[in-house]
């Protein structure tokens, strides 16, 4: 995802931590700063487990930790306990577009399509012209139905608006193509 992983930005993400844990080392927040850094630092998602877990001791309500927990549950394969800390997250901050997406992604990979839809349309609800969203909510069809038309007529409209997306559709461009013995 681009996240930077040298050893200078993992040491001063480190010192960011220690001094966190200095000034406040019981904060729920600081815990959630170490699990953060466990997680996206180092792929370290027991650990990163465990600082949650603290930190929604004195956060009980705070949307970033179920996100962070669904990402490690994903991570680790657990995609039912996935949804349920997305849908958590969710709950606790219900226009948040990037965590709808998320959760659109592990209902995809469940095959719960009919909860896909639901959540695509409430996404694009808050950010009604997203090209993602939009072309994602189109696959649904082709991935539940077998029904190449709705993505083969959003592809088409989104080239028509902006033809220089073209890199950005290829994959699922490629996949339509295929689909459709083109």
């Amino acid at each position: 995802l681009g996240f930077d992983h040298t050893p200078e930005r993992l040491a001063a993400g480190e010192a960011a931590i220690q001094t966190a844990q200095r000034l406040n080392p019981d904060a729920g927040e600081t815990h959630l700063a170490v699990a953060q850094h466990r997680y996206r630092g180092y792929r370290d998602y027991d650990g990163a487990r465990a600082e949650v877990a603290i930190a929604q001791r004195s956060l009980p309500n705070d949307p970033l930790s179920f996100e962070l927990l669904a990402f490690i549950n994903r991570r680790q394969g657990r995609w039912n306990e996935s949804i349920q800390n997305f849908e958590r997250a969710i709950e606790l901050d219900p226009r948040n577009f990037y965590t709808l997406q998320q959760m659109a992604l592990g209902y995809q990979t469940l095959r719960r399509y009919a909860d896909e839809v639901r959540v695509l349309d409430r996404a694009l609800t808050i950010v009604p012209n997203n090209v993602d969203t939009k072309v994602a909510r189109a696959s649904v069809e082709l991935l539940w139905h077998a029904d190449t038309r709705p993505l083969h007529d959003m592809i088409g409209t989104v080239l028509a608006e902006n033809p220089t997306l073209a890199p950005t559709l290829a994959d699922t461009w490629l996949m339509l193509a295929l689909c459709e013995h083109d």
